[in-house]
């Protein structure tokens, strides 16, 4: 693949691409706001603080898909540390997202 394709292959393009062939015109925009080594807590934090790209603002949907990051060694011992378990944590952590 040239380089200027690379991107098209990436997730979030390829997201953007099946919704937009479904709906029939280009309706929909995906934005791709991953940083590696973050977790629930610190996207809910960007969101609420609004440390977001101006494009990103407001969105419609967000997909929140931070859940490999949030089995991280500081999240168990943040867990640990409150007196539940990891499953509790993560869970807590996912509705403080939505909500």
């Amino acid at each position: 693949a040239s380089r200027s394709n690379i991107g098209l292959c990436a997730w979030p393009a390829r997201l953007q691409s099946l919704i937009n062939q479904l709906a029939g015109g280009d309706l929909v925009q995906v934005h791709n706001l991953a940083i590696g080594g973050t977790n629930t807590r610190q996207g809910r934090a960007m969101l609420r603080y609004g440390n977001l790209p101006d494009e990103a603002r407001n969105p419609d949907i967000l997909i929140n898909a931070y859940s490999t990051n949030d089995m991280h060694i500081l999240t168990m011992k943040e867990a640990e540390a409150d007196s539940m378990t990891l499953r509790e944590s993560i869970f807590n952590m996912a509705q403080e997202f939505v909500r």
